[in-house]
């Protein structure tokens, strides 16, 4: 007799947005990486638009939008929400972020066979008081639902201990860091020249480039004094910045740039938000990461694939993914900041080119999108086959 053929696990991913974040990045590229023969995704977002649900779609992903406001949901929204999943009827729930967790944990009673619930936790709670009001009453609720997830998934260590000490129950907690596409951030010259013609700059200038949000925790106010200091140094050096919200006028990015926006005048470049952060990052001579608060800075590992050395506050599992390729300095210390980057400015270009190849090569070897994938489909098929068998 003719074995059945196995079908895929359905698995329910639900987020709040999906826009230009990194955690939004690390979902789009764990569901089309996942392996087609295995795996069933649809993805629920509660807001419409976003470039990677575009890029999800474009793979030919199901994601299906709630329709709803940030921070406003609607019983429109939810009901629709519950209407799509008993459509789907997934193996796996799972969360993305906290609003993601959240539902997630709300919807599993009304759906059949209550599937498993897993947890993605893709920041780190260094203080409730570093949140805002809304975040903070969120990651504390949360804690009292934190021992129905089959699994809470975080992408550093620090972030695991950080939840444990505040309270959330971490006895089936897993650590899978985030992978990056070698082949997508990548050495590039033309990016190099090409940014600097951009910019009006010639092709010698040396940038130094922050890219993430408009964000107090991304101590934006930090890397500016720091700019600052450098700038009236080196005539040949630039700073760029890009993200979301990383324009003029936008606060809180404008009251932090006041202090230094004469010094700055003609060598700040305010990109917003890139369709091309591979470009950017490629083109730079510094790329850092000047956060406060973070659980696995995304921006660290890109440059490390573009082979461009990296300096990064010790936050997070910032130290682990750079090892020996990159500079780590504490948080909040402008001084230190200014010390590295001249460190790595003045490096001999030989000195420079082994630092560059080496960060590549760790990426490649240790940090892959394949790897990360790869484990979560172990914990997916993990997850499953527990909850199968006590269902037998």
């Amino acid at each position: 007799m003719t074995a059945p053929i196995a079908q895929p696990q359905r698995i329910l991913f639900i987020i709040a947005g999906l826009g230009a974040g990194g955690a939004e990045a690390v979902l789009s590229q764990l569901v089309r990486g996942l392996d087609p023969q295995r795996f069933d995704p649809c993805v629920i977002s509660f807001t419409p638009g976003g470039r990677h649900g575009d890029a999800m779609r474009a793979a030919g992903v199901d994601v299906q939008d709630l329709g709803m406001k940030p921070g406003l949901p609607t019983p429109g929204g939810l009901w629709r929400m519950l209407r799509i999943a008993r459509e789907f009827k997934p193996d796996l729930l799972c969360g993305w972020m906290q609003h993601g967790n959240l539902a997630a944990s709300v919807l599993r009673p009304w759906l059949p066979g209550k599937p498993p619930i897993l947890w993605n936790v893709r920041q780190a709670v260094y203080s409730l008081g570093f949140e805002k009001r809304s975040a903070a009453l969120l990651i504390s609720l949360l804690r009292w639902l934190s021992r129905r997830p089959a699994a809470i998934i975080c992408n550093s260590s620090v972030a695991a201990e950080q939840l444990e000490q505040i309270g959330y129950s971490m006895k089936h907690r897993r650590v899978i860091a985030n992978g990056f596409n070698p082949d997508l951030f990548r050495p590039d010259s033309a990016a190099r020249s090409s940014l600097r013609g951009e910019l009006g700059l010639p092709v010698e200038a040396k940038l130094i480039g922050r890219i993430g949000r408009n964000d107090s925790q991304k101590d934006n106010g930090m890397f500016l004094r720091a700019m600052a200091e450098l700038v009236p140094q080196r005539e040949d050096l630039h700073i760029v910045m890009a993200g979301s919200g990383i324009e003029p006028g936008r606060e809180p990015l404008a009251t932090e740039l006041q202090p230094h926006a004469a010094v700055l005048n003609g060598r700040l470049h305010l990109l917003g938000e890139r369709s091309d952060v591979p470009r950017v990052t490629a083109a730079l001579d510094i790329s850092v990461s000047s956060s406060f608060t973070e659980g696995f800075p995304n921006v660290v590992g890109e440059a490390m694939a573009c082979g461009v050395p990296p300096i990064a506050t010790d936050v997070g599992d910032a130290d682990l993914l750079m090892g020996q390729s990159g500079i780590c300095i504490p948080a909040r210390d402008s001084a230190a900041l200014v010390s590295a980057c001249t460190r790595l400015l003045d490096m001999p270009e030989a000195e420079r080119t082994d630092v560059q190849h080496a960060a590549r090569q760790r990426i490649i070897d240790q940090f892959s999108i394949q790897s990360m994938i790869e484990k979560f489909q172990s914990l997916f098929t993990s997850i499953s086959q527990t909850s199968s068998d006590i269902r037998h």
